[in-house]
């Protein structure tokens, strides 16, 4: 028997996903280190730990193997979490992740429920060894009694991340069947070599790990987290082990790779003999270095998932982006020089500055530059804990009145007097139908099929796209 289980739910229809928390997965799903982080750490401190994700493995809440059962939720996730966390009664339920951390009070609904705040790898590895449930001492803790709902200090950011256990991707039962279409070369897998952002975009929900991370330390301080690295060394062996396991490509997770340009080309020194395809996350103002995004190239990077936003410089500043559009354009145009695709996302509605000429000049100019490459186009969502979700309840633009889950792919619960909500799903349908159906598009995606599997998840990813169109 398990001392731990952690569980993916089953979730009826749209799966959340569960990495960045801001969307649903569309036909494919990735390891999330973060679960995997936590989970080594309590292997690591002589648990025995389980890991059952429903909704691939075919499995139900029956087949939990231990008295404590453990969720990583997000926003989208909220409500099917907590329904299988109340059909679990008889076991201890302990709740991690984003939208816990921001709000823990739901996910408390009865006295077998806990939840570990912000970064969960040395909390949870502490809770786990209390004896007495009614009166916990581990910090970063909220718990419920019989009168009243109880909210431990935190326990602050970890510092010296190298201290944490090496993850172990075997705890997925099926780990070589999580994938990314977005890749040539299968399978795939994740990685994560920092936490945090320094920079202060007003809308922004970054992965959901530093989403709780951040949460939890305003909540104690008022301000944002210092960004924390790993070292290029553990970096590099974490790589190594992966191309022994047999993975072929790697999304590094960061909400920034690419903050300093000396330790990004150690790493990227090391990567080329390995031959794994990478995906980065990066802003466009830092790429605007031909030496480094050279470094990139020949370390392997395929793609760099681009924070664009928009072409209009009077959102950009209104939303606290602090780029110049020139920055974006030059940006992606190193980048394919030099073989690397930029996959841009855009993201309207973030701003009363935003109109339906806007959105489509936007699109079009990104069009221009990357018709062939991944897009991702986004209604922006006033997620809690953000400032834009302050400033759009204040203003009335909530048409709800508060936040309630959808997919911002395709929906928005923000409605401007000149803009309205109605309009701009129309408007992104279309372009979400314009681009994924472009020949140039189809095209370079039928380039890169390179086996039966890459063939599946490609077919799988883009199903998923049109059929919520």
């Amino acid at each position: 028997m398990a001392d731990v289980t952690f569980l993916f739910p089953p979730e009826r229809g749209k799966i959340a996903e569960r990495i960045f928390g801001c969307n649903y997965s569309y036909g494919f799903m990735q390891h999330n280190w973060f679960v995997l982080s936590a989970l080594s750490q309590v292997k690591a401190n002589g648990y025995s730990v389980e890991l059952i994700d429903c909704n691939k493995e075919k499995k139900g809440l029956n087949d939990i193997n231990s008295d404590i059962a453990l969720f990583w939720s997000v926003f989208l996730s909220r409500s099917s979490d907590i329904a299988a966390g109340r059909q679990l009664h008889d076991k201890i339920k302990i709740y991690m992740g984003s939208d816990p951390s921001y709000d823990p009070t739901p996910y408390l609904f009865d006295e077998k429920c806990l939840v570990v705040r912000g970064e969960p790898e040395h909390t949870l590895s502490k809770v786990l060894a209390e004896t007495d449930y009614n009166n916990i001492t581990t910090n970063s803790v909220s718990w419920r009694t019989k009168n009243e709902l109880k909210h431990n200090k935190t326990a602050g950011i970890i510092d010296d991340l190298d201290s944490l256990s090496s993850v172990e991707r075997r705890l997925y039962k099926k780990m070589m069947d999580y994938n990314n279409p977005k890749f040539a070369n299968l399978p795939s897998t994740t990685i994560l070599g920092s936490r945090g952002c320094v920079h202060r975009c007003y809308y922004c929900v970054p992965n959901s790990l530093s989403y709780a991370r951040e949460q939890e330390y305003r909540k104690w301080t008022g301000g944002k987290p210092p960004v924390r690295f790993r070292s290029v060394k553990s970096i590099i062996e974490e790589l190594e082990t992966i191309r022994k396991l047999g993975f072929k490509s790697v999304l590094c997770l960061d909400d920034m790779f690419l903050w300093k340009k000396d330790r990004v080309a150690e790493i990227f020194d090391s990567l080329s003999s390995l031959s794994l395809e990478i995906g980065l996350l990066g802003r466009p103002d830092y790429l605007l270095d031909k030496d480094l995004v050279k470094l990139l190239a020949a370390g392997g990077v395929k793609y760099v998932n681009l924070g664009v936003e928009s072409f209009n410089q009077m959102i950009l500043d209104d939303i606290k982006k602090d780029m110049k559009t020139g920055a974006i354009t030059k940006s992606i145009q190193n980048l394919r020089k030099h073989g690397i695709k930029p996959e841009i996302n855009l993201l309207f509605g973030a701003s009363p500055l935003e109109t339906e000429k806007g959105m489509w000049d936007s699109f079009f100019k990104a069009q221009n530059l990357a018709k062939d490459s991944i897009m991702h186009l986004s209604l922006c969502t006033p997620f809690p804990g953000t400032e834009f979700y302050e400033i759009a309840r204040k203003k009335g633009w909530i048409i709800s009145g508060d936040y309630t889950p959808i997919d911002p792919s395709f929906e928005t619960i923000i409605s401007f007097p000149h803009l309205s909500n109605t309009k701009m799903q129309s408007i992104i349908r279309k372009m979400w139908a314009q681009h994924y159906l472009n020949p140039s598009f189809i095209k370079e995606q039928v380039k890169e099929i390179k086996s039966l599997k890459s063939l599946k998840v490609k077919v799988r990813g883009l199903k998923g796209i049109l059929h919520r169109l």
